[in-house]
């Protein structure tokens, strides 16, 4: 089992979600991520659960994280 979440981006080519690595993100990128354990939608304290990145994913305290808007 991986311990790492799904990352999804979401293409305004083909207007599908597509999984990515979580490094792959870039600013401006549209992306939703899962648990790795349910599959269940990760949110905010807001509950929303689509993201868009203002920042390259980076590392902080040990753990990679990601600006959004």
């Amino acid at each position: 089992m991986t311990d790492k979440r799904i990352t999804e981006k979401y293409s305004d080519v083909d207007l599908t979600w597509n999984r990515i690595e979580f490094s792959e993100l870039l600013p401006g990128d549209l992306f939703r991520l899962y648990e790795p354990d349910d599959g269940s939608p990760v949110s905010n304290r807001s509950g929303v659960t689509e993201f868009i990145a203002t920042s390259t994913p980076y590392l902080k305290d040990g753990v990679m994280t990601i600006e959004v808007e």
